[in-house]
């Protein structure tokens, strides 16, 4: 079903592609020089990782390059901010993501971009579903006997994130609203010194991320507990999906591509072409499978409507939670 969609969704591109470009001046001088794609975090990491594969793979579609810019910073705010306020002329885009254009809108009280406003979204990336892991020492083995322990001891169960209104931050106390758990809440600037005392056991729990901590299970220094899926995950099999403890919990962190709003429709429609094509190839795929990633191309109309439905959902997880960052 999947793949005759998208196939369906190819054609009407490559159909609309064929029919503005002969009239379309703009469409056939662009690309004239290299493309920026501005990224959140720095050099190093999933992200930056990310955002260099697609960009090859933009890139040898689009004769030009795609040099990585990486802003880190503000939560994502200062690579945001940077790529709204520039021209939308297709030459400097955002590989954004569940921080940049679902959580922060409600996180910081002042935020210098709209995430709806401010941009043309182009399509979807990827996503990579949260995975709660715990100390060896937790007696508990799967979801059901975490809930039950945590309730059994409210209040002493500690848990990490990298933040306040961090994906692992918002993940756990989700979790922990609809458990029904009281958990104590630990943030970290980070992820180094978050591992470290999750691994010597100072804190007892942690949502992380399939690539991250895939490494630590293995080697037994932590214990996965459940997925944070709709599915079991094929690296994991064995592992229960949270929502067949808790039904329909799910919580991914994911990339999309964005432009300036204001951005031409045929160098959109180049773009979203050109992005879907590159998420359909096979190196493309072979790298998300090993880093924990599945691949989520839409068009741009679909990604938009993505977008203000995971406004909504992130809104209310922060507003229930009360954070906020100045």
């Amino acid at each position: 079903m999947f793949k005759s969609k998208l196939k369906l969704y190819l054609l009407l591109l490559s159909c609309t592609a064929f029919l503005i470009l002969p009239f379309s001046s703009i469409a056939q001088t662009y690309p004239n020089k290299p493309i920026r794609l501005v990224i959140t975090f720095p050099p190093g990491g999933i992200a930056d990782t990310l955002a260099r594969v697609v960009g090859q793979g933009m890139s040898k579609q689009l004769g030009q390059a795609v040099v990585i810019d990486n802003k880190p910073g503000a939560g994502g705010n200062i690579a945001a901010s940077t790529v709204a306020k520039s021209a939308p002329d297709g030459y400097t885009l955002l590989l954004g993501l569940i921080s940049t254009h679902a959580i922060n809108a409600s996180l910081y009280k002042e935020l210098p971009y709209d995430p709806i406003k401010d941009f043309q979204p182009i399509g979807r990336i990827a996503q990579t579903p949260l995975i709660l892991v715990v100390h060896p020492s937790l007696a508990a083995k799967n979801i059901a006997e975490f809930i039950s322990l945590a309730k059994a001891n409210p209040g002493k169960i500690n848990y990490g994130s990298s933040g306040i209104g961090s994906a692992s931050h918002l993940a756990m106390a989700a979790f922990a609203s609809q458990a029904g758990i009281d958990v104590v809440h630990v943030p970290y600037k980070g992820t180094g010194a978050l591992q470290t005392d999750l691994l010597d056991g100072r804190i007892q729990a942690y949502f992380d991320a399939q690539v991250s901590g895939q490494a630590n299970i293995t080697a037994g220094k932590t214990k996965l507990l459940g997925v944070a899926s709709s599915k079991r995950l094929p690296a994991f099999p064995q592992t229960a999906a949270i929502t067949e403890t808790l039904s329909g919990y799910e919580f991914s962190t994911w990339y999309g591509l964005f432009a300036p709003a204001g951005l031409a429709p045929e160098r959109l429609n180049q773009l979203s072409l050109t992005l879907v094509n590159t998420l359909n190839d096979q190196e493309t795929l072979a790298f998300f499978s090993k880093q924990g990633l599945e691949a989520t191309p839409s068009s741009p109309k679909e990604f938009a409507e993505f977008i203000r439905n995971e406004l909504q959902r992130m809104g209310k997880i922060v507003r229930d939670v009360g954070a906020t960052s100045e």
